[in-house]
């Protein structure tokens, strides 16, 4: 789940690249290739060829580099109070980070879950209850969503100098990396599986992007491979994915006549070309589009309009109308795995976790949340977690509910 800056008409959506043609059978989307060699692979400009003794010397400071950062990142690791509070009830998991810090930026994928809480980001195994600290941002990017899927965690770490960059650790081999070949990033990143998406800007020499533009990039963590699956002046975050489809905002919000509000949120299958664009604000007139979430062809997304009133939406890319699944005062969350879309609303002076599947049946209850402030919500799989700041006995943590199903 991805929150944008700062409620649709019901129209279809449009497309905005082309697409198979009505009745044919959409070709399944191609695993990311591998980069092609460059032409002359080995030799040097001017036909010269790479030196050897050199090139050993310069693989033996980069492996003592990536040796000293990882030791300093371990004695950081054993030195700082980051682990939280774990408590195991009978199915499910009540988490408090330390020292008064409050747990935000949640991603949940299967059994793992990642959040940030104060400059650390960290990730726990729904299964074992064991806690890892994955990264300690210095600047801005410690307010940046992490991603997490059932293979990597992704986040953002910054520097002044340079920006931030994009991290991942893979939970099979517990190797933690900088990719340090993705520069000018401009969103929080996106997982899905072992594809990583983001948003970055790139010249026109490197990335084959206009200065100015931005562009979307989707890599295969396992393989390398990537591609850009967009670019223009008007791309922006948030990023959202599902392999293979890929989301991104394709403009600010735009004020139109009568004060109505306009902003496109672009959604392309990347093995069939077909891109859709969907108005997340068409028809209203003041209203903040706080979540932005994609499963499958199912677009969900929150708006906060006045009074505290919202709605939580949703629509199916390859069809229909703009569905309502709530609305009232004081939603919070919006999430959507499968055909589950859950959220948080006010019940008997609480909040009730509450949750409905998009194949029928009414909306019901997860959990009831006593005291406190519902930030967000979070559904991956058959698991649901939710945040809570100022709960009982002040509480400030994630809790998770299993589903019954």
């Amino acid at each position: 789940m991805t929150t944008p800056p700062s409620a649709d008409s019901g129209r279809s959506p449009g497309a905005l690249g082309g697409g198979p043609a009505t009745g044919a059978t959409a070709p399944v989307a191609p695993p990311l290739g591998s980069p092609p060699e460059p032409a002359g692979a080995g030799a040097a400009p001017g036909g010269r060829r790479f030196r050897p003794r050199a090139l050993v010397v310069a693989l033996a400071v980069l492996l003592t580099g990536a040796v000293a950062g990882a030791g300093m990142f371990a004695l950081e690791q054993s030195s700082v109070t980051w682990r939280p509070h774990v408590t195991r009830r009978a199915s499910d998991w009540r988490i408090a980070a330390p020292h008064g810090l409050v747990i935000h930026d949640a991603a949940l994928s299967g059994r793992h879950l990642a959040w940030a809480s104060g400059p650390y980001t960290v990730v726990f195994d729904l299964s074992t209850g064991k806690s890892k600290l994955l990264g300690i941002a210095r600047h801005a990017s410690s307010d940046a969503p992490a991603a997490v899927s059932e293979f990597y965690a992704a986040w953002l770490e910054g520097a002044e100098s340079s920006g931030p960059s994009i991290w991942t650790y893979q939970f099979s081999t517990s190797a933690r990396r900088r990719l340090t070949d993705t520069p000018g990033v401009v969103s929080a990143p996106a997982l899905s599986g072992s594809t990583l998406v983001w948003a970055g800007r790139q010249s026109g020499a490197t990335g084959g992007a206009k200065d100015g533009d931005v562009a979307v990039f989707a890599r295969d963590l396992g393989t390398g491979a990537g591609r850009v699956v967009t670019k223009g002046p008007h791309v922006t975050g948030p990023v959202v994915a599902d392999w293979p489809r890929v989301g991104w905002g394709e403009n600010a919000a735009v004020t139109g006549a009568a004060g109505q509000v306009s902003y496109f949120f672009a959604v392309k299958d990347v093995g069939s070309g077909q891109t859709y664009a969907v108005d997340l604000l068409a028809g209203v007139t003041s209203a903040t589009l706080m979540n932005i979430d994609l499963s499958g062809t199912t677009l969900a997304w929150r708006l906060q309009t006045g009074g505290g009133s919202g709605e939580v939406l949703m629509r199916d890319l390859t069809g229909g109308t703009t569905q309502p699944v709530a609305s009232g005062p004081g939603l919070s969350g919006g999430s959507i795995d499968g055909d589950r879309v859950v959220w948080a609303q006010p019940a008997g002076g609480g909040t009730s976790i509450m949750c409905r599947r998009l194949s029928g049946g009414a909306p019901f209850a997860v959990a009831t949340v006593a005291a406190g402030t519902v930030t967000d919500v979070l559904v991956g799989g058959d698991t649901v977690a939710w945040i809570v700041v100022g709960g009982q006995n002040g509480f400030n943590g994630i809790e998770t509910a299993r589903l019954v199903q």
